[in-house]
């Protein structure tokens, strides 16, 4: 999968530098080793880094977000090494699967409605009425079968910013909740 991202992004070439960004060094894959010597590859992150074409391998949320800003209407390519992996980023992009060349599928009515809920209001706010609408939105997602990173990962993908996703942890709950005794 590697090797059909690092091809994906070679065949637009754009005369920006690629940027390579990994939470761990890329030293132990031969094919990210090989990607990251050409010398039109950045490794890393920051705000003194150009825009343009963007390998993100096992992200994080903070990555997916990062990744997000870098490509800036370039071309983003995600290898999900990452368990959980980022189904909800790839729903909120349409992102294409290099393997089958299918497009993800967006999520369906309802659960869009409760994520663009989620994405209109955030997480932070005491409020009664915001509270309630967060667990409405959410315990309607829980029910759907749709899990605490899938909507993590959806709303960075629309723009959240990585650690305002966080707060989410506290509304969602899974559908059937039982105390251990």
């Amino acid at each position: 999968m590697l090797g059909t991202a690092i091809r994906w992004l070679a065949e637009a070439p754009c005369g920006r530098r690629h940027i390579l960004l990994t939470p761990v060094r890329p030293w132990g894959d031969p094919l990210l080793r090989r990607y990251a010597a050409d010398g039109s590859v950045g490794i890393g992150s920051g705000l003194g880094i150009a825009p343009g074409p963007v390998l993100c391998v096992g992200p994080s949320l903070g990555l997916l977000a990062e990744a997000r800003r870098l490509a800036d209407g370039t071309r983003l390519a995600v290898v999900d090494w990452t368990v959980p992996p980022v189904h909800g980023w790839a729903a909120a992009t349409g992102a294409l699967d290099l393997a089958t060349g299918i497009a993800a599928p967006p999520p369906p009515a309802a659960a869009y409605a409760a994520l663009e809920e989620l994405l209109l209001i955030g997480f932070t706010g005491a409020e009664p009425a915001l509270r309630r609408r967060r667990t409405r939105a959410t315990d309607l997602l829980a029910r759907a079968g749709f899990d605490l990173h899938y909507v993590q990962t959806y709303l960075v993908a629309r723009g959240l910013d990585a650690t305002a996703t966080y707060g989410a942890a506290r509304f969602f709950r899974p559908p059937v909740w039982s105390p251990r005794w």
